[in-house]
């Protein structure tokens, strides 16, 4: 009977020291499991919002247009796109840089100070462009650069990268843009008499070099306002890639025109049979379309528009005196010297 408790109280001992020794164990592990601290992980990259900017585009588009040779290449580029800035007013300025596919970056223009105000539309831009220099035919993207005008540093820029718009734009130079036989080198026009300060002009100069590379031909030029003709200018000699035969045409709205935007087209015809051989238009040259003009005497509009001509600069011909002949009996011409 005594060996019978003996033996019980050895194996409550050795239960009581097992169980003891297990707690003591896990005690150890769960203190060493709360010393472990998790892998460190790098944050994820935030992308800036609009509230960290001070510049950022809101839209934007992109056109080109201009393919007189009809090879999918363009001279004209035009940009339209919004900006918006944090601050109630910002004055900025806007490079437009071209690269090709070589890689070369070239400068396209800088404008004038532009001023941002919030989120506003109103202070919209568009800009078109002409590549009148020697652009290869190429598929270039356009880079827009936003400068801070007050101390010349750039606080924004988008670029092909950023915007489909900006990528892959099919664009040539004027001299690689051309089909006909008869080619226009330059083609500008000035805005000049606002005499009352209303914003529109009764007169304006035309500026056309026009070059022709088979040796002479001799041409006129036809002048319409809103797809009717108001003018046939004197009969004109162009020899090759010469600048000296650049035609000038100083133009007064005496009467008949009403105040109002207008595109002006002009078509080079042949001095002799007036067959086609070229022309500008204002769908596609952007200083002829949406003229504000109107008359110097009156704001009334009939059927023909009087105007006053002073047409100067390189060799006038005498094809005109028969182009009176064949136009007399097609239109009425109001000309005077």
């Amino acid at each position: 009977m005594k060996k019978m408790i003996l033996l019980l109280l050895i194996l409550a001992t050795s239960s009581y020291a097992a169980t003891t020794y297990a707690a003591s164990v896990l005690s150890a592990n769960k203190s060493s499991l709360t010393k472990i601290t998790p892998k460190e992980t790098a944050p994820a990259v935030k992308q800036k919002s609009h509230s960290e900017l001070d510049v950022w585009l809101h839209q934007l588009t992109s056109e080109t247009y201009q393919d007189i040779d009809q090879d999918g290449y363009f001279q004209n580029l035009s940009l339209s796109f919004d900006l918006d800035t944090r601050f109630i007013s910002q004055d900025v300025l806007i490079e437009v840089w071209l690269q090709g596919s070589a890689g070369d970056d070239r400068l396209l223009y800088i404008s004038d100070t532009i001023e941002l105000y919030l989120d506003s539309t109103s202070d919209s831009q568009r800009i078109d462009i002409q590549l009148l220099e020697n652009y290869q035919s190429d598929y270039y993207d356009i880079q827009l650069v936003v400068i801070d005008s007050s101390s010349g540093r750039e606080i924004f820029r988008v670029d092909g990268f950023d915007n489909d718009q900006l990528q892959n734009l099919p664009l040539e130079g004027q001299s690689s843009d051309q089909f006909h036989e008869v080619s226009i080198y330059s083609a500008n026009l000035k805005l000049i008499g606002d005499g009352n300060h209303n914003g529109f002009y009764d007169r304006f100069s035309v500026a056309i070099d026009v070059d022709y590379p088979h040796g002479s031909t001799e041409l006129v030029a036809q002048f319409f306002l809103d797809d009717k003709l108001f003018y046939t200018s004197g009969s004109f000699w162009v020899t090759g890639n010469n600048t000296n035969d650049e035609q000038f045409f100083d133009i007064e709205i005496n009467n008949n025109l009403t105040a109002g935007y207008y595109n002006l087209d002009v078509h080079l015809v042949d001095a002799r049979d007036l067959s086609a051989r070229h022309q500008v238009l204002a769908l596609d040259w952007v200083e002829f379309n949406s003229l504000p003009l109107e008359t110097v005497y009156d704001d009334s509009y009939d059927d023909d528009i009087d105007v006053h001509v002073d047409q100067h600069g390189g060799s006038v011909g005498f094809g005109f005196i028969a182009l009176l002949l064949v136009a007399g009996l097609r239109l009425r011409l109001r000309y005077v010297d």
